[in-house]
């Protein structure tokens, strides 16, 4: 997933990511893709959750 990609699902709140991590998994051809997004209500990250899994070839999408 391309920070573009990312950008474009968020919206507005993709200006609250202040980190982006993209890594190689133990499934090729699938990447790791780990954000850190600052205050954001938990309502916002449930929204964003479940735009992130509405995206072609995301496998999943959680909070950690």
């Amino acid at each position: 997933m391309s920070i573009d990609t990312l950008n474009n699902a968020l919206g507005y709140r993709a200006r609250r990511i202040i980190r982006y991590i993209s890594t190689p998994s133990t499934d090729p051809p699938f990447e790791e893709v780990t954000i850190t997004i600052k205050r954001l209500s938990a309502d916002d990250v449930t929204d964003i959750i479940r735009q992130l899994e509405a995206l072609p070839n995301v496998r999943e999408a959680a909070k950690v």
